[in-house]
């Protein structure tokens, strides 16, 4: 897992993001990204299991909402 902030080189990597109860769209349910996917659903699993989550894919030119 990278620190917050350090600009990556590496692609894709992963964020989780929860919907924010008070805007009302999604937010980054931490500033540290995830370098897998494993580490992103297993953050999801162990933190975030009884808010909705959604995990963000980061390419170096897109970025899109993982469908499963």
């Amino acid at each position: 897992m990278s620190k917050a902030g350090k600009w990556r080189k590496v692609f894709p990597y992963y964020k989780v993001q929860t919907m924010s109860e008070i805007n009302h769209c999604w937010v980054d349910a931490r500033k540290a990204a995830f370098d897998t996917l494993e580490e992103a659903k297993d953050f999801i699993r162990d933190q975030m299991a009884s808010k909705p989550s959604r995990i963000l894919v980061v390419e170096a030119k897109t970025r899109r909402v993982l469908e499963e």
